[in-house]
């Protein structure tokens, strides 16, 4: 016959299996619904009124927004340079700088400064693309890089002998693990 302490202790070594259990379900569950609205961009109702008005106010403001938006990763970032968003709307840098100047003073954008680049994150209580709960602040983030052939060396057109180097990546909650070019990871 069992006694009551081996009971008790069968018990919760069941509830702990348990509670184990019901958390990897829900690991799972929440990973599900993660790459269901990979291509999912979401935007809060009560801001389609500043929208509006940023489309009255600078229309090829609302253009690059939107672009941002479209091509914008989990963290809300991407970078881009002035030739391509020049070639993207049609309009001349100054046009373009004008634009991200109100776009970031009506607070749709920030502007992270990488090296001689611009990172530009959109306001994630305006577009988001993943969890609205998750809106911790990093200071290290993926981007989508666009870049067009305007913004390459002109001398240089032979791409394939380039050896890619092997670069850091580190994602929120991950120790920091190289990747080459062929996408495999080395410690």
């Amino acid at each position: 016959m069992e006694t009551q302490e081996q009971i008790n202790a069968e018990i919760a070594r069941l509830r702990d299996s348990n509670a184990r259990l019901l958390t990897m379900l829900e690991e799972r569950d929440a990973e599900k619904n993660q790459k269901k609205n990979i291509d999912f961009v979401q935007l809060y109702k009560k801001e389609l009124k500043q929208l509006r008005g940023l489309v009255k106010l600078n229309s090829t403001a609302a253009q690059i927004l939107l672009v941002f938006v479209e091509k914008m990763n989990k963290q809300n970032a991407v970078i881009m340079s002035y030739k391509t968003l020049e070639q993207i709307t049609k309009k001349k840098r100054n046009t373009c700088s004008k634009a991200i100047k109100d776009l970031r003073e009506a607070k749709f954008i920030n502007i992270i400064k990488v090296g001689n680049a611009n990172a530009y994150v959109v306001n994630s209580n305006v577009f988001w693309s993943t969890d609205n709960q998750i809106k911790e602040k990093f200071a290290i983030f993926t981007a989508t890089v666009v870049a067009c052939g305007a913004d390459q060396d002109e001398d240089f057109e032979d791409w394939s002998n380039v050896k890619l180097k092997k670069i850091p990546i580190i994602y929120p909650g991950e120790q920091l693990s190289l990747i080459n070019s062929e996408g495999d990871e080395n410690e």
